[in-house]
């Protein structure tokens, strides 16, 4: 049997097992841990009456505070000092103060809204803190403005069940493009304009050819190409199967090539865009990284294997020279050298 010496207490035979009586757990702690003599109970039965002794509540509460003192310590990336040092270190409450600048909290919701405004976030579970290079990812998303056009188009676009591409990839589109000094530029992929109106942000004498399957996207596109102020003349629109129409279309014309199209033939359409554009020409391919599997070897669909091929055959060829860009969910950039 167990004993409680000196007190008179004992652990009453239950059917079951061996319980505590209920005056134990007023005890104090150090009387309850140095007057339990051990013999064979009931473990679990035990062990149900002293995790409810105050003792072992407090100890669960000091570690629960050690844990979220070391998560802390690893956002700021600076060791935390015991209450005895911090009155030598009065900077340490300033400190602490400042974790809620390093610890952000991605919900479902956050993502929802972050898509509206064309920012790209990833859910985290509960509780868990973004890395330097997340923190990175998600400055370089949100430093971008888009025009009142180009938001209301990705707007439309989210309503019709579209995923335009995310503002930082628009962005450096737009860059690329204007670093090209682009005159011809093909979109596989219309959508609702978004990405075309980034395009002609950065080519702002350039014409574009869009081309895609569905005319009533095409023509929201028209729409929005005109509010922006854009000539009829700059913008063709071609409604039909890229795969269909690329064929025909002349070959080492073009300054730039932009894919967003099926992730199911993302290949075809580089190979297409490659033989269209002129030497020192550059393919651009939205969603290269794809929701972030393309980066996790273990995931191994036939979208996330298509664009993990092409980047690493590209970056391997000696006819192209390549980037892969995080931003948004990745942008391949694949400039054609000089025959």
């Amino acid at each position: 049997m167990l004993e409680v010496g000196g007190f008179g207490d004992r652990f009453d035979r239950s059917g079951r097992g061996l319980i505590v009586e209920e005056s134990l757990t007023d005890d104090p702690p150090w009387v309850v841990l140095t007057r339990i003599e051990l013999l064979p109970v009931d473990l679990f039965e035990l062990g149900t009456h002293l995790f409810a002794h105050p003792v072992f509540r407090a100890v669960r509460h000091v570690a629960e505070g050690t844990r979220e003192a070391t998560e802390l310590s690893r956002v700021v990336r600076q060791p935390l000092r015991t209450e005895q040092e911090d009155s030598d270190h009065p900077d340490d409450e300033q400190l602490l103060e400042r974790q809620s600048e390093h610890e952000i909290r991605l919900t479902c919701a956050a993502c929802t809204k972050a898509a509206s405004r064309g920012r790209i976030l990833v859910p985290e579970d509960p509780g868990s803190v973004v890395t330097d290079k997340e923190m990175n990812w998600k400055f370089a998303d949100e430093i971008i403005v888009e025009s009142e056009v180009i938001a209301r188009a990705r707007q439309q676009s989210l309503e019709l069940g579209i995923d335009p591409i995310a503002a930082s990839i628009g962005a450096q589109a737009a860059v690329v493009v204007a670093a090209t000094n682009a005159s011809s530029i093909v979109e596989i992929g219309t959508g609702v304009g978004v990405s075309g109106l980034w395009l002609l942000t950065g080519g702002t004498h350039a014409t574009l050819t869009s081309i895609d399957a569905e005319l009533d996207h095409q023509q929201h596109a028209r729409t929005f190409f005109t509010e922006a102020g854009i000539p009829a003349n700059r913008v063709r629109l071609i409604t039909g199967r890229a795969l269909d129409v690329l064929p025909r279309m002349n070959e080492n014309t073009y300054d730039i090539v932009f894919v967003d199209a099926d992730p199911q033939s993302v290949i075809e359409y580089v190979e297409h865009g490659l033989r269209l554009v002129r030497p020192g020409g550059t393919v651009l391919v939205a969603h290269a990284l794809w929701k972030g599997r393309v980066s996790d070897p273990a995931q191994r669909d036939d979208v996330a294997t298509g664009f993990r091929t092409l980047v690493t055959e590209t970056a391997a060829s000696g006819a192209v020279v390549c980037a892969l860009s995080p931003v948004g969910d990745g942008l391949l950039q694949i400039t054609k050298l000089s025959e």
